[in-house]
């Protein structure tokens, strides 16, 4: 992640992407610019859109810049690239489970997962935060590496519980041969899978594209990032739980939240600069 003395947040950010000028133009992380999007995945936020894997991988790169920002070791928080669960131009052998698959693509999964994580020392590897996107709706996992359990959030459990529970449990196999792959601490036990059955649910899913994933995996972040939470005055199933009235404040905090860390740069100032560079 680079800091080169740049601001941190722009302000102008939330002005320009609500031009239809930028809608296609790629707006950049302030602190790591191989992260971006377009202008139009930002205003996809408070316009009710599916949001973008582009957006979610910019949404992960702010948490992580957060992290760093409150002398975290952000380490403790591996975020899973949201190709690799999507349906919607993911990664196509990810929506089979690994036994339905060739060895060689079986292989180039795994191999994908571990290319996100190379210089990180992964005895500090915690928690991994799973997105999954399944026709157009984005549900999350959270694997804690003490306990070895997958826990399944989903803002549209109670309409379409089998069809997302049936995804979260294809990406928990996936996950789980990487796991024993690459620790060094043998899991006896198979993992287990929990529904937190009282996640908020969307009263239109066409409605909030993301933001209950978003809203949900800060929540988990923002409680366990101290100490994993055991100073804490409340609880993680009350901080991952909200009020349909308080959805309007959130969505316009995470539009700003995003925006405030991008910066515009042309895509041929960007190639220009990147070719000086290196």
């Amino acid at each position: 992640m680079k800091d080169d003395g740049k601001p941190k947040k722009n302000q102008t950010t939330k002005q320009l992407v609500m031009d239809s000028k930028y809608r296609f133009l790629f707006f950049f992380l302030i602190m790591d610019d191989s992260v971006f999007c377009s202008g139009g995945d930002v205003v996809d936020i408070i316009h009710h859109q599916i949001y973008t894997n582009l957006l979610v991988n910019v949404f992960f790169g702010v948490l992580r810049v957060e992290l760093v920002e409150k002398f975290v070791l952000n380490d403790k928080f591996q975020f899973i690239d949201p190709d690799l669960f999507s349906d919607d131009h993911g990664h196509e052998p990810t929506q089979s489970v690994p036994e339905l698959v060739s060895n060689v693509e079986v292989d180039n999964v795994l191999r994908m997962i571990t290319r996100k994580r190379r210089g990180i020392d992964k005895r500090n590897w915690k928690y991994f935060i799973i997105p999954i996107r399944t026709v157009n709706h984005w549900h999350f996992l959270v694997w804690s590496r003490v306990r070895n359990t997958y826990t399944h959030y989903d803002s549209n459990h109670i309409q379409r519980e089998s069809l997302n529970l049936g995804a979260a449990k294809r990406a928990m196999k996936w996950m789980t041969m990487w796991f024993r792959q690459n620790f060094v601490t043998v899991f006896h036990d198979e993992p287990t899978l929990v529904q937190f059955k009282n996640y908020p649910q969307e009263t239109n899913s066409k409605m909030d594209g993301g933001l209950y994933i978003f809203h949900g995996i800060s929540s988990f972040v923002d409680y366990m990032h101290i100490e994993d939470g055991i100073f804490n005055n409340s609880s993680l199933d009350s901080m991952m739980t909200w009020k349909k009235s308080e959805v309007p404040r959130i969505r316009n905090n995470m539009f700003r939240r995003l925006a405030e860390r991008l910066e515009f740069t042309p895509w041929h100032t960007k190639l220009a600069n990147y070719k000086e560079k290196y």
